[in-house]
């Protein structure tokens, strides 16, 4: 199986790892107040490139994956291999802590159903069209 990436559209991916961005914050600063108040982070520009690079990479394999998946414009699709995506990957590597007991139950929760909007929305940028190609 070969991996052509050709058909990927960057300035999509760019968009979407910005959406990812705007869901975080939105996560984190309506939802999450209560739990990040007890938790030690970085609030400096460095912290906020470093997220977005991550999940410019994050948005770039999901957009790799939609393609070799040939989802096309299905948004439900998409959608769909987000899910499995954050099920396989995130939700299980996240859990890991709490069977290990380095992290409350309700904490993995919430940051990993971040992690499955944050998916199922860069998915639907990435398919939509809403981004043109170039």
């Amino acid at each position: 199986m070969a991996f052509d990436i050709s058909g990927i559209n960057y300035l999509a991916v760019a968009v979407a790892a910005i959406a990812s961005f705007v869901v975080g914050y939105i996560w984190y600063s309506v939802l999450g107040k209560k739990m990040m108040k007890n938790k030690p982070h970085k609030n400096d520009w460095t912290a906020y490139i470093g997220e977005y690079v991550l999940a410019a990479i994050m948005a770039l394999v999901l957009a790799v994956v939609l393609n070799v998946a040939n989802v096309g414009a299905d948004w439900m699709g998409a959608i769909m291999v987000a899910f499995w995506l954050w099920l396989g990957f995130i939700a299980t590597v996240q859990f890991s802590k709490v069977v290990w007991g380095m992290e409350k139950f309700n904490d993995v929760l919430f940051k990993s159903l971040y992690y499955l909007v944050s998916l199922a929305v860069m998915a639907i940028v990435l398919v939509s069209g809403i981004v043109p190609a170039y």
